[in-house]
C-alpha cells in the first residue's frame, strides 16, 4: 500500500507535468482542499457517516465512524475560551488538523490567541477543559473552583491534592503519548480542533513531597519523538514551525520554573538524559530539532509547513497569507524584555522600534512621493541585499523606497547637526545639506568630531553582534537594508599617531550566520554584476580598492587585493557562499539579480511585487552612487560605465545559477494537494544578463551615453567661446 503511494509521488515528481492531487479522503480538510485543486464547491464533498469503515454498494460513497463533534470554543491551558461574537470566522487556506512543531516558550500563545480570534477552534497545552467533577476530590474541586475565580492556572496551588485530581489524559501531550502507545491516531480523542498549538507535556510536579512516590520532572515532545506517527495519521496536515532568536528562548526557559531541568533529565532524542545544562548542548539540539523537521517536510512534500519567526515584524502578514486570518489577530504582549507572564503564557518582547515614516539615503531623510501608493511585498522583512558597494545598491534602496517601503542605504540614522557635534561640523553639515551633497563633505577637519559611528547601519550591526545583540537592534526598524558594509578611516588624516587605518567591514561576509539566527525568515538580496564592470568602479571610487587590500576580511586576508584575479576569487566565492548557505538554511528567500541585466526589473517584480517601473539605475555622473561615507569621489566622471571589456566567462564562476523555489509562505510551504511545489524564479539569468551589460557596457545605455557626450560637447564649446577674442 505504502509503496504504491511512494512510487506514485515519486513517478510525478520524475514526470512534472503532470498535476497530482493527493487527498486523505477521511481528513476534514478534504472537501477545501478539493475545491482549491478542481474549482467545484466544497459542498459538494460528503460523507455518509454510518456503519464503521464500510461502502455502500449502491453508492459508493465512503462510510465513516461518526467524527468528534467540532468544539464551539478553544481551551488555553484547561480554560475554554469563547468566541468573540463580533468577530467573524474566517475561512483557513491551509488544511487542518494545524499543529505547531517548535518548542514551548517560542510563541504558542500567540499562535493559540492567532487562530482563536479568527474564529477557529484550537487547544494549547490542555485539550480537555480542567473542571472540578464528580471524579474529583471534592478538596481539588475547591482548589480549582478558587483558581478559576481568580484567573489562575486550574491547578495552580494545588500541589498536594494534584495527585488525585491532575488527570494526563486531559493534556494534549499525554493524550497524543496514550494514542501513540496504543497503535492509535495521535490525536484520537484530543478534541477535534482545527488547531494543537503546543502538544508537549511536562511530568512531576516542582513541589513534591519527599519519598518514594515522586515523579520525575520530565518533559515529552511529541514533535521531536513521534513526528512520523503524525504523517501515517494526517499525511495533509498542516506544519508550523515556531522560531525564536535562540539566547532569548533560553532566558524564557531559564525563566518559567524548572522548564531548563525538565530538558536535562528528560530522555528526549538529540539530548539525552543529563545533557542540556551547557547553553551549547541546548543550542545544537534546537537548532538539530528545527533543521530535522525542515528535511521532513521536504521529504514528505504532501504537508504544507508555515515557519514563522515570532519575533519577527513581518510574522503578522506572513501568517494571513499563509492561512487567510487577518495579520490584526496577531499581536505580542510588549512589555518586560524577554519574560513571560505566568499567569497568562504570552509572549512577551522589548518594545518594537517605530516603523519609520521615510527612507534614509546615506544621512539624508528621504520622504516618499505622496503620489505613489505603498505598495504590499510578497516576501517577509527585514529584507538585506548581501552583494557587495558598487553593484547596485543604490538602485536597490531606490526601487523599494519608490514602492514606499522604509528603506535604509549605508547610514541608517540621520546625519543632522545636533547638540552632541560641534558647531563647527553643525555648519558644515548645513551647509552640505543645503547644497544637496553628502553631509561631512569637505569637513575633514572636523569629522572626528561629529562622525558619529552609530550612525552608520555597518557600524550599528558591528556594535550588536560584538555585544552578542541581534544585528540591527537599535539600527531603524527598515523593511530593507540596502546596503550594510562600513568604511572605518578618512581618505584624507592628519599625519600622526591618531590616524585610523582605511578599512572596510561586511557583515554580509563576517556574520552571515548571526542574521540567521536572529531573523530566520528574513528574505536576502544577492546583487550581481559582471565582474570587470564592477572592478572597474572599484578601482574609480577613490580608495575603495585598497580599503579591500587592507583590510582582513573572510576569504581576503590584509594585503591582499592588489591582483585582480585574488579580488576575483573572492567575490565569486563570497556569491558561491551565500547561495550554499541559503540551501542549507531553506527559511530565507533568496533573490539573486544581476543589475545591468534587462529582465532584472521585471525579476524584482514578480519576486517583490513593487512594480518594475521603480527599477532604474544611476546611469550617469548626474545620478551618482553614495556609496562611502568618506569624502572620496569617483576618480571619473562616469563611475559606473567603466570602460568596454571583453566579456569573458570569470574565473570561478562556472557553477551555474541555480534557480531557488519560494513557497507559500516564504518557507517549505507547498500546496498539499499537489507533489510539485510552486515556483517563483529567484535568479536572473547570468548569461544572458552578461551578454545585455555588453551590449550596454556597464549600466550606460545608448541614450544616456549621447546625452553625456552632447553635454561634454556643448561645455567644450562654451569654454571656446568665453577665450575667443571676438566672442
Amino acid at each position: 500500500y505504502n509503496g504504491h503511494y511512494t512510487r506514485i509521488r515519486k513517478f510525478v515528481e520524475d514526470h512534472p507535468s503532470h498535476a497530482l492531487v493527493e487527498v486523505d479522503v477521511e481528513s476534514d480538510g478534504a472537501d477545501k482542499l478539493m475545491e482549491e485543486a478542481f474549482g467545484i464547491s466544497s459542498s459538494c464533498w460528503g460523507h455518509a457517516n454510518t456503519n464503521t469503515h464500510k461502502l455502500d454498494p449502491s453508492k459508493e460513497v465512503l462510510l465513516l465512524p461518526e467524527k468528534e463533534a467540532v468544539p464551539q470554543h478553544s481551551i488555553l491551558n484547561g480554560y475554554i475560551k469563547e468566541f468573540d461574537p463580533d468577530l467573524p470566522r474566517q475561512e483557513l487556506k491551509l488544511p487542518t488538523p494545524i499543529i505547531t512543531l517548535g518548542f514551548p516558550k517560542a510563541g504558542t500563545s500567540t499562535i493559540f490567541e492567532y487562530f482563536h480570534c479568527g474564529g477557529r477552534p484550537s487547544a494549547h497545552y490542555a485539550c480537555k477543559v480542567m473542571t472540578p467533577t464528580a471524579e474529583r476530590t471534592d478538596s481539588c474541586g475547591k482548589c480549582i473552583e478558587k483558581n478559576m475565580a481568580k484567573n489562575r492556572f486550574p491547578l495552580s496551588q494545588c500541589a498536594e491534592k494534584r495527585g488525585k485530581c491532575d488527570h494526563l489524559d486531559d493534556w494534549c501531550g499525554s493524550c497524543i503519548k496514550q494514542n501513540i502507545e496504543a497503535n492509535r491516531p495521535p490525536l484520537q480523542g484530543c478534541g477535534n480542533f482545527d488547531v494543537f498549538a503546543e502538544i508537549n507535556q511536562s511530568f512531576g510536579r516542582a513541589r513534591q513531597k519527599k519519598g518514594a512516590n515522586q515523579v520525575p520532572t520530565t518533559i515529552y515532545f511529541p514533535q521531536v519523538e513521534a513526528l512520523e506517527k503524525f504523517h501515517e495519521a494526517y499525511p495533509t496536515a498542516t506544519f508550523i514551525l515556531n522560531t525564536r532568536n535562540f539566547e532569548h528562548w533560553l532566558a524564557s526557559v531559564d525563566n518559567w520554573g524548572i522548564l531548563r531541568s525538565r530538558f536535562v533529565k528528560s530522555d528526549i532524542t538529540g539530548l539525552p538524559a543529563g545533557v542540556g545544562a551547557d547553553d551549547n548542548d541546548l543550542r545544537n539540539f534546537y537548532n538539530g530539532h528545527y533543521t530535522r523537521i525542515r528535511k521532513f517536510v521536504e521529504d514528505h512534500p504532501s504537508h504544507a509547513l508555515v515557519e514563522v519567526d515570532v519575533e519577527s515584524d513581518g510574522a503578522d502578514k506572513l501568517m494571513e497569507e499563509a492561512f487567510g486570518i487577518s495579520s490584526s489577530c496577531w499581536g505580542h504582549a510588549n512589555t518586560n524584555t524577554h519574560k513571560l507572564d505566568p499567569s497568562k503564557e504570552v509572549l512577551l518582547l522589548p518594545e518594537k522600534e517605530a516603523v519609520p515614516q521615510h527612507s534614509i539615503l546615506n544621512g539624508y531623510i528621504k520622504e516618499f512621493d505622496p503620489d505613489l501608493p505603498r505598495q504590499e511585498l510578497k516576501l517577509p522583512t527585514p529584507i538585506i541585499t548581501l552583494g557587495f558597494p558598487k553593484a547596485g545598491t543604490s538602485t536597490i534602496f531606490e526601487y523599494f523606497h519608490c514602492g514606499g517601503r522604509p528603506s535604509a542605504h549605508y547610514a541608517c540614522k540621520v546625519m543632522t547637526p545636533t547638540a552632541e557635534r560641534t558647531d563647527s561640523c553643525g555648519k558644515c553639515i548645513e551647509k552640505n545639506m543645503a547644497k544637496n551633497r553628502f553631509p561631512l563633505s569637505q569637513c575633514a577637519e572636523k569629522r572626528g568630531k561629529c562622525d558619529h559611528l552609530d550612525d552608520w547601519c555597518g557600524s550599528c550591526i558591528k556594535q550588536n553582534i560584538e555585544a552578542n545583540r541581534p544585528p540591527l537592534q537599535g539600527c531603524g526598524n527598515f523593511d530593507v537594508f540596502a546596503e550594510i558594509n562600513q568604511s572605518f578611516g578618512r581618505a584624507r588624516q592628519k599625519k600622526g599617531a591618531n590616524q585610523v587605518p582605511t578599512t572596510i567591514y561586511f557583515p554580509q561576509v563576517e556574520a552571515l550566520e548571526k542574521f540567521h539566527e536572529a531573523y530566520p525568515t528574513a528574505t536576502f538580496i544577492l546583487n550581481t554584476r559582471n565582474f570587470e564592470h564592477w572592478i572597474g568602479s572599484v578601482d574609480n571610487w577613490s580608495i575603495l580598492r585598497s580599503r579591500f587590500v587592507k583590510s582582513d576580511i573572510r576569504g581576503l586576508p590584509a594585503g591582499v587585493g592588489n591582483d585582480v584575479d585574488d579580488l576575483r576569487k573572492f567575490y565569486n566565492g563570497h556569491y558561491t557562499r551565500v547561495r550554499e548557505f541559503v540551501r542549507n538554511n531553506p527559511s530565507h528567500a533568496l533573490i539573486e539579480v544581476d543589475v545591468e541585466s534587462d529582465s532584472a526589473a521585471s525579476l524584482m517584480e514578480e519576486a517583490f511585487g513593487i512594480s518594475a517601473s521603480c527599477w532604474g539605475h544611476a546611469n550617469t555622473n548626474e545620478k551618482r552612487l553614495h556609496i562611502s561615507a568618506d569624502e572620496e569621489t569617483p576618480r571619473s566622471k562616469t563611475e559606473d560605465s567603466p570602460k568596454a571589456v571583453p566579456q569573458s566567462q570569470p574565473k570561478d564562476s562556472s557553477e551555474a545559477v541555480p534557480h531557488n523555489s519560494i513557497s507559500h509562505a516564504h518557507n517549505s510551504i507547498s500546496h498539499e494537494h499537489t507533489h510539485k511545489k510552486k515556483q517563483v524564479i529567484l535568479y536572473g539569468n547570468g548569461h544572458s544578463a552578461h551578454s545585455g551589460a555588453h551590449k550596454h557596457r556597464g549600466y550606460g545605455h545608448g541614450a544616456h551615453r549621447g546625452a553625456h557626450a552632447r553635454h561634454k560637447r556643448r561645455q567644450k564649446h562654451r569654454r571656446k567661446r568665453h577665450h575667443h577674442p571676438h566672442s
